[in-house]
């Protein structure tokens, strides 16, 4: 019970958070003035001029952190993921339990394993969506850059609150430095700053 308590608030946080996450990252993007406060710092492009292309630099720049996260969290859930499986049907076998208890016991373990596929699924559509960033500003007809990078947006947002996943921050804090200065070479490798 306290696992859904907490799973969620977990959830009511991270749609609060993605809300004020949004709107930052079109001020930043657009210099509108969406959002009652502004990040310092968060995006690292602030050579690139306010317009499409810098909203496409900074999604990939989220894409990226994104896709590095979450493939650091990955073997974190799947050893969670064993541990409680393996309770779970050791409980399974060696308990004399009735039938109704057998399914309250085992609302945790799918719920772990529903949030494991959850972030499996979140990290490849954003290694799907970072490789398509590659490809679009790569890209020599304008117009075509303009759609691909919307589209792009539309799939990693659509994405990320379909997980409804937080990113580990202390994993987040932990890898940001290399993080930026790796993000920094794939942005002179593959933007047109």
């Amino acid at each position: 019970m306290i696992y859904f308590v907490i799973d969620s608030i977990q959830s009511y946080v991270f749609h609060k958070a993605e809300n004020i996450r949004s709107l930052d990252f079109i001020d930043n993007s657009l210099d509108s003035s969406f959002s009652e406060k502004n990040s310092s710092h968060y995006f690292s492009n602030d050579e690139v001029k306010a317009g499409i292309n810098k909203l496409g630099i900074n999604n990939f720049e989220n894409v990226f952190f994104t896709k590095c996260i979450t493939s650091k969290m990955l073997p974190k859930e799947y050893i969670k993921l064993s541990i409680i499986f393996i309770i779970f049907l050791s409980v399974c076998i060696f308990s004399n339990k009735e039938i109704i208890t057998l399914v309250f016991q085992s609302a945790l373990p799918f719920t772990i394993i529903l949030q494991t596929f959850k972030l499996y699924k979140l990290n490849s559509k954003v290694k799907s969506v970072f490789d398509n960033y590659k490809l679009i500003f790569k890209s020599v007809n304008e117009e075509n850059i303009i759609q691909n990078i919307i589209n792009n947006i539309i799939i990693y947002e659509k994405n990320l609150s379909w997980a409804g996943i937080l990113l580990d921050s202390k994993m987040f804090n932990k890898m940001n430095a290399e993080l930026s200065l790796e993000w920094e070479k794939i942005k002179q490798k593959h933007c047109k700053v």
